[in-house]
């Protein structure tokens, strides 16, 4: 095999780890905003798995809940491995500034900047819904998760970047537990694909717009 062949052979195994370009590696991701909702008809399919679900907050809706929490640590996690930044808890800001019902913060970037050394802040919405709402046989649901991310640097208050990723499962898949396998304390097991994946589709594709 002559050396122009090594070489070739040597990138093509070397550029599936080479996703990411790391222009954010070592940097702090200080989170200032973050609300989920989930749309009324894909509630409503998953409605007979509430009865299964942890949590007991008042005036909020059990699905809203688990969702709210779990996507948020794929979020986090996913964007820490895929860029190598830090996201420090959403209580970084202790007792300045509003927290929200389940505990984000709900501050302006101008604040955030003046209490905060991070390099750069960010808010992001989650939706999560019935992607084909006329389409999708009764006892199925094909989820789809949009997330609009908006990141701001601490040199100003305009946002560098503004991203928008939607990703639809493939299938329709059974309303049951099994969908939000991985993202409750409780032992579920998969049996078909889940939220949990399809969310980290969506932050993967995110991580790509942001390196951009």
């Amino acid at each position: 095999m002559n050396k122009h062949l090594l070489f070739l052979l040597f990138i093509s195994i070397l550029l599936p780890f080479s996703t990411f370009s790391q222009k954010f590696e070592g940097s702090q991701f200080c989170p200032i905003g973050y609300n989920l909702m989930a749309g009324k008809d894909f509630k409503l399919r998953m409605a007979p798995v509430y009865p299964k679900l942890p949590g007991n907050m008042q005036n909020a809706d059990k699905m809203e809940y688990v969702l709210t929490y779990s996507l948020y640590e794929v979020l986090t996690r996913q964007l820490m491995e895929n860029l190598k930044v830090y996201i420090p808890p959403p209580t970084i800001f202790e007792d300045k500034v509003k927290y929200d019902q389940y505990g984000f913060p709900e501050v302006t970037v101008q604040k955030a900047i003046k209490l905060s050394d991070a390099k750069y802040f960010f808010k992001c919405q989650v939706r999560v819904e019935e992607a084909f709402p006329t389409a999708t046989p009764q006892g199925m649901v094909t989820p789809g998760i949009s997330i609009l991310f908006t990141l701001y640097s601490k040199q100003g208050y305009v946002p560098i970047k503004n991203v928008t990723v939607n990703k639809v499962m493939p299938q329709a898949v059974k309303a049951d537990l099994s969908l939000l396998a991985g993202l409750t304390s409780q032992e579920i097991v998969a049996e078909g694909p889940t939220l949990e994946e399809l969310m980290i589709e969506c932050v993967k594709e995110l991580g790509l717009h942001l390196e951009k």
